[in-house]
């Protein structure tokens, strides 16, 4: 019930809105006008700068009240039986705060994902979308293209049936949420467009090797990617 969340976000020292980015000003919206001085809003939206842009046209100069905020942590699965109690334990929280926020507001949000087990660190809005459209917005829709490429064929039945571990892993994120992402892709779309520019140029010098029979430039691409893979999580953590 909308009015009886409403009333409970107003008693609330801090609210966190888990809603597709898409719909983030329109909630705002709605609680802008109940809500009080002392209460901080956060989000877990995977786009920042637009999700910034929508808080201060909702807000207005209770905008302050918000810091935008991105839990890199989900799987596919959606609606309340897909709940997990340890979700955020050991995960990353991106916090992007405004130039308006006080510190006050900031370290509630931190000490609320802290108490969670997560791992908070903050970034600028614009670096944190240009980041994400590559490592996460970007994965999501090939997955999701390839998919629907794939089932949409003539013999799909039989290349689902025969498909194995590769394709079962390769596509797993296609099956999340379509009005969330879609409200993702098109929220951080100029990232995205410009990702997917560079990945034409990148498909197109492996189509150029296949067409002139070039082992060798496929398997200097096989080898820089095998090596940027086994070398990934090492890397990140040291």
């Amino acid at each position: 019930d909308q009015a009886v969340a409403l009333e409970e976000a107003a008693q609330a020292d801090c609210v966190l809105l888990a809603t597709p980015v898409g719909a983030m000003e329109a909630v705002l919206a709605r609680i802008a006008p109940r809500l009080p001085q002392h209460t901080v809003l956060t989000d877990a939206g995977s786009t920042k700068a637009e999700v910034m842009r929508v808080a201060r046209a909702a807000l207005g100069a209770r905008a302050a009240q918000f810091v935008p905020g991105h839990p890199i942590a989900g799987a596919e699965k959606t609606g309340p039986d897909a709940a997990d109690a340890t979700l955020y334990q050991g995960c990353t929280v991106i916090l992007t705060p405004m130039v308006d926020n006080d510190q006050r507001a900031i370290s509630l949000v931190e000490q609320a994902w802290q108490s969670c087990g997560a791992r908070v660190q903050q970034m600028d809005a614009a670096n944190h979308d240009e980041v994400f459209a590559s490592v996460s917005h970007l994965p999501h829709l090939l997955a999701a293209v390839y998919m629907a490429q794939v089932a949409g064929g003539g013999n799909a039945t039989t290349r689902l049936a025969l498909a194995g571990a590769g394709f079962r892993d390769f596509t797993r994120i296609a099956a999340g949420s379509p009005e969330m992402w879609r409200d993702i892709f098109l929220s951080n779309r100029r990232a995205l467009q410009t990702e997917l520019a560079a990945l034409r140029i990148a498909l197109d010098c492996a189509q150029q090797a296949l067409d002139r029979q070039d082992g060798r430039s496929l398997q200097a691409l096989l080898e820089q990617a095998a090596q940027a893979r086994r070398n990934w999580p090492a890397s990140v953590s040291s």
